[in-house]
């Protein structure tokens, strides 16, 4: 897991504008990013090794007695680690052992996740592929790709039964003043999307291109007589949670459903998926190539094995595998601290949420072992977040 050390680039071609809030004289995302692979890259290596110690040995990889375990007593005070669960101090922190806690969750996390695959999801989180258009809007398209779902996911519905928000309205009709051409930051795209969680549905105010030729105003894009929201999101909220490490956004993408981020355009982007036989491709920027414009886009799946992002863009469904692209881990700016965000849905009162499992004695496994039932349709890799607590 390398980075490609690349600093994000100016220009703002697809819509994504830097956050200005993180411009100081301090900040250098292209080292920041590099730090989050090379790191990985320890924790995955580490994990890995856990495992094969795990099954040579279960009982010393799981108490402390191999070199290889991660549930020795170096953890931290009162911290004690066994297979199945994980029991941390007040405050739910590990002080001073992010790494073997990162290594932990990659060891006992699937390899190989997609948001996209009914082997990992019982029912679609991930609503249809749509077109930006040639308007700066990328960022609204994530933005309300990743709220369908994050909403899909807390409540366990079809995302077909949440509706597809309206970017149109998330963009051009909130207290922020962008046009077609200026683009916006995933920061204050997401912020709009916390402020605003009563966004009117796709149908209700579809997504226009503006007549650039002609004026363009607020009033003309944003006055409609449909009034449709989504009822199951009404009563809700959303939040967005900055993400700086892999396993992190590997994890919420599991709970979640997507993680937004940074893509950096090079240009051999394009013509690389204009080639049909690359539609299933692992994408890496051509050597000595520098990026050409800044995008947004929706990581919605990943392999750990093979090193590469799934990620949904904003061009339609003709692009690539149905709007879907692979992106090798450490390029083009995926990842970017900054420049990556979570999107989390608060279900309101009386809303239908799927329980969570029930976590039963285990009398014929070691002690602290427990086991739960799994009932139709949950996803199987939410135990790992019952069981661990994150």
């Amino acid at each position: 897991m390398s980075s490609s050390g690349t600093a994000p680039h100016p220009d703002d071609g697809q819509g994504l504008l830097p956050d200005e809030s993180l411009l100081g004289a301090d900040n250098n995302p292209a080292r920041n990013l590099d730090a989050a692979y090379s790191s990985a890259g320890r924790q995955w290596s580490a994990a890995v090794t856990w495992q094969r110690a795990l099954k040579a040995s279960p009982k010393a990889a799981c108490v402390g007695t191999s070199k290889d375990s991660l549930c020795s007593s170096s953890v931290g005070a009162g911290v004690a680690l066994r297979l199945l669960r994980l029991k941390q101090p007040a405050g739910g922190v590990i002080a001073g052992n992010s790494e073997k806690l990162a290594t932990l969750m990659f060891a006992t996390s699937p390899a190989a996740y997609s948001s996209l695959e009914p082997r990992d999801v019982p029912y679609r989180i991930i609503s249809p592929p749509r077109s930006q258009g040639e308007c700066q809007t990328c960022t609204a398209f994530v933005a309300v790709a990743g709220a369908e779902a994050a909403a899909a996911s807390a409540l366990g519905q079809d995302v077909a039964n949440i509706g597809q928000l309206s970017p149109q309205d998330l963009y051009y009709c909130g207290d922020e003043r962008t046009s077609c051409d200026t683009g916006a930051s995933l920061k204050a795209t997401l912020g709009q999307l916390e402020k605003r969680p009563n966004l009117k549905l796709e149908k209700c105010m579809p997504y226009q291109q503006p007549d650039l030729q002609g004026d363009v105003t607020r009033n003309s894009l944003c006055t409609t007589k449909c009034t449709d929201t989504s009822p199951l999101i009404s009563k809700g909220r959303f939040d967005f949670v900055p993400i700086a490490q892999l396993w992190k956004a590997q994890q919420h993408i599991r709970r979640h459903g997507a993680v937004a981020t940074r893509f950096d355009v090079y240009s051999d982007f394009k013509p690389f998926f204009a080639n049909p036989k690359n539609a299933g491709a692992v994408y890496r920027p051509s050597p000595g190539i520098k990026p050409d414009i800044a995008h947004a886009i929706l990581l919605v799946g990943y392999d750990n094995v093979n090193q590469f992002w799934i990620a949904r863009n904003s061009w339609g469904p003709g692009f690539a595998q149905n709007g879907n692209f692979r992106v090798a881990f450490g390029v083009a700016g995926v990842l970017t601290p900054g420049d990556t965000f979570g999107v989390v849905f608060f279900p309101g009162p009386g809303a239908p949420t799927r329980p969570p499992p029930k976590l039963l004695p285990a009398p014929n496994l070691p002690k602290g072992c427990s086991y739960y039932v799994v009932g139709g349709g949950l996803q199987v890799t939410r135990l790992g977040h019952a069981v661990w607590g994150q």
